[in-house]
């Protein structure tokens, strides 16, 4: 078990790095950035819940806060990230339920199921991000607007990630 919590760390070291290294400093046309370290919470097993899940968002959300200096913009959606996730999971569960220890990816539960799930959580993060950013409900149509192009734009990097993590386990 300690292995795997090992493994998580590093998991989160990764994307955190590739986050404040390389996607902060996409930007396509002022409106959309990815943020594709939301992989991370995404897909950690769905028996991560209750309080370890939301110490790990706000753990993962401050160390992205600490990299870009956020003032707590990256822990408030990670927080709602992961209150959201276990009603996102149960919404969109299969029959049968979930296996012990199965984590939500493309590679175990399919395309179908992952993209409305993705989406779900991806937009209310983006949407609480900039909703915090912003400060003003003047402002909610750019929110709207930021908030779904750069959701897309997040969920198509986190789709192709998977799509090679998945050929990847493919030949193991």
């Amino acid at each position: 078990m300690r292995i795997e919590w090992i493994n998580y760390l590093f998991r989160f070291l990764v994307v955190g790095a590739l986050q404040v290294l390389f996607f902060n400093h996409i930007n396509v046309f002022n409106v959309a950035i990815p943020f594709f370290y939301v992989i991370f919470f995404i897909t950690l097993p769905v028996d991560v819940k209750g309080i370890p899940l939301l110490l790990i968002a706000f753990l993962g959300g401050l160390t992205i806060d600490v990299f870009t200096n956020t003032l707590g913009m990256h822990s408030t959606a990670c927080l709602t990230l992961a209150f959201a996730r276990p009603y996102v999971l149960e919404l969109l569960s299969p029959r049968e339920g979930y296996e012990f220890n199965s984590k939500p990816s493309v590679a175990e539960f399919g395309t179908l199921w992952f993209i409305p799930y993705g989406l779900i959580l991806i937009v209310l993060h983006h949407f609480v991000l900039f909703s915090v950013e912003a400060l003003r409900f003047a402002e909610f149509f750019w929110i709207l607007g930021k908030t779904l192009s750069s959701a897309i734009l997040t969920l198509l990097i986190i789709l192709l990630a998977q799509s090679f993590n998945a050929k990847s386990t493919q030949f193991e």
